[in-house]
């Protein structure tokens, strides 16, 4: 039986090779080319995404998003996504957050409205399941994107503006079609 060099492990020399996002080397896997493209192209939810991202490295090299699951936004711009601290105004890659976003403001002095607005523009996808946006102030195009996956679970927006221009409080409920508990 002749079996395809390219389905075979990987030879002894290249156990020696690492694989970095400066010099990647070809992948070979035991399935099709065009089934890995569109499992590249066509992620099925953020947490699908993160486990082929964790499994092999070649996936996040052809599609550099980098999956959350809790993103806390602290209002002097720094962020921590899944327990790792950074800082949103450095360079970071795309996220997609896949289940919660908290942006408290908890400074007693002040009210800092712009942090959401700040960070929201610089997320590539949301697929939320809890939404907590405390003391902000949000353009309805903002809020439009965080609740455009129509997941949403949990809605909690204390002390928080959105500015629509159509002013109907029924147009906050429009992507909400999951919605189970509310606070305002």
């Amino acid at each position: 039986m002749d079996i395809p060099q390219h389905t075979l492990n990987s030879s002894p020399s290249d156990s020696k090779k690492v694989y970095t996002f400066k010099n990647p080397y070809p992948q070979h896997f035991s399935i099709v080319y065009d089934i890995i493209e569109y499992m590249i192209k066509n992620p099925s939810s953020g947490k699908v995404w993160k486990k082929l991202i964790k499994t092999c490295k070649f996936f996040y090299f052809k599609n550099p998003v980098l999956p959350v699951g809790a993103l806390d936004v602290i209002c002097d711009m720094k962020c921590r996504a899944d327990g790792e601290c950074f800082d949103t105004t450095l360079s970071f890659p795309n996220l997609w957050i896949f289940d919660s976003l908290k942006a408290n403001n908890d400074s007693v002095q002040t009210i800092i409205y712009d942090c959401v607005q700040l960070i929201v523009p610089k997320i590539l996808k949301f697929e939320l399941r809890i939404l907590n946006v405390k003391a902000q102030e949000l353009t309805w195009s903002d809020y439009q994107k965080l609740t455009s996956s129509g997941t949403i679970k949990e809605i909690n927006l204390r002390d928080c503006r959105i500015c629509n221009s159509e002013g109907r409080i029924e147009k906050l409920f429009e992507n909400l079609p999951n919605l189970e508990v509310i606070e305002l």
